[in-house]
């Protein structure tokens, strides 16, 4: 559907046509898969609960509903859409968050680095993904740095600056490694690590900047 911003993409499914070739099948395969991602983040939610609640699992049901039966995430876990797998990275990382933090008076130097590794493994897909995604950068760099204190208590900063450090590369050279090439073509192409300037310009600009009022209308 042409509008001004050429950002509406629908597709309708003709009872009389054949919906099981060409692109008609592939759309509804990825809607498959959006389901199934869909999935994904409601079964995440209930494990972050279950963590910050354990033994409690009335509570990880009550969460797991609120995200599974939001009207807006139903609609989008539905449809051919980035976000989908946007929110299944971004709760993933999350989780992976909660786990280190909430293991880390008990956790090894090994698991630590590995649930690190795999959180920047996460962090540059989601980075890849969609740019909102690059939120969680200084989130998962904060809960590192609590998720260690720890050691600063028990044997001396010095450690603790080792271990801090150690861990922060783990999870910072994966995210860069798997993100950092899009944001340098943007960079490269565009003169904008995000590229915004040439969204703006393709979506055009406001003819007023949106006052208060106007964005609580």
């Amino acid at each position: 559907v042409l509008t001004g911003d050429g950002n509406i993409n629908l597709v309708v499914h003709p009872p009389t046509s054949n919906s099981w070739r060409g692109t008609a099948l592939a759309v509804r395969v990825i809607r498959l898969v959006s389901v199934l991602m869909g999935a994904g983040t409601v079964w995440l939610t209930w494990m972050m609960a279950d963590l910050v609640f354990p033994g409690r699992p009335e509570l990880a049901l009550g969460a797991a509903s609120i995200a599974a039966f939001t009207p807006m995430f139903l609609f989008i876990s539905g449809a051919v859409n980035n976000d989908n797998l946007a929110i299944l990275l971004c709760t993933a990382a999350l989780y992976l968050m909660l786990r280190t933090h909430l293991s880390a008076p008990t956790a090894d130097e090994r698991l630590r680095l590995r649930n690190n590794l795999l959180l920047g493994v996460i962090l540059g897909l989601g980075a890849l993904t969609k740019t909102s995604a690059l939120g969680l950068i200084p989130l998962a760099l904060g809960s590192l740095v609590l998720s260690t204190l720890d050691l600063a208590r028990t044997h001396g900063w010095r450690q603790w600056l080792r271990v801090a450090v150690a861990n922060g590369l783990v999870l910072v050279v994966p995210t860069v490694v798997m993100a950092g090439w899009w944001y340098f073509r943007n960079y490269r192409l565009y003169g904008d690590w995000l590229g915004w300037n040439v969204f703006v310009e393709i979506l055009g600009r406001r003819a007023h900047d949106a006052s208060l009022r106007q964005l609580w209308g």
